[in-house]
C-alpha cells in the first residue's frame, strides 16, 4: 500500500506536467486501487502514482484541452493510457480505450501531445489554464 495523499485540482501540481516529468526521468507510472494497493487492471484503478511522491485521482482533469468548453479536457488516466499505448496501432488503441472505458486521445491531438510529453516542445496551443 502506498501512503501518500492523492492530489486534487485545488492542492496539487499540474498532473500533465508531473506525467511529463515522470516520462523524462523514466519513472514508473503505478496504478492504485481505492486502498492505494498496486493494481494492473485499469478498471480497478482509482489513483495514479507518478514518480516518487505524486499521487493523483485518475480522473483529475489535465490542462490539455481538445475544445473550447470548460469540460473539453483530457483526464490524467486518458493521457497516461494513451502514453502507455503509444506503440499500438491507433485503431487498436481506440478499441482498448473503449474496452477500458477511457476517453481516448483523438487522432488530431496525437502528435501534439507526444511532442509535449517527450519534451520535443515546451508549449502547446492546447495546454491552457484549467477553466473554473
Amino acid at each position: 500500500m502506498v501512503n501518500d495523499s492523492p492530489k486534487t485540482p485545488e492542492t496539487s501540481a499540474d498532473p500533465l506536467e508531473e506525467l511529463k516529468l515522470s516520462i523524462k526521468n523514466k519513472c514508473s507510472h503505478i496504478l492504485l486501487d481505492e486502498n492505494k494497493n498496486i493494481v494492473t487492471d485499469f478498471a480497478k484503478c482509482k489513483f495514479i502514482k507518478l514518480g516518487e511522491n505524486s499521487i493523483f485521482d485518475k480522473d483529475i482533469p489535465t490542462n490539455y484541452y481538445y475544445g473550447s468548453s470548460r469540460n473539453d479536457n483530457y483526464s490524467l488516466i486518458s493521457v497516461l493510457f494513451f502514453w502507455l499505448n503509444i506503440e499500438t496501432e491507433y485503431y487498436n488503441y481506440l478499441k482498448r480505450a473503449q474496452k477500458e472505458k477511457i476517453n481516448a486521445i483523438t487522432f488530431t491531438y496525437k502528435t501534439d501531445i507526444v511532442e509535449y510529453l517527450t519534451g520535443k516542445k515546451d508549449k502547446s496551443p492546447n495546454i491552457k489554464s484549467l477553466q473554473g
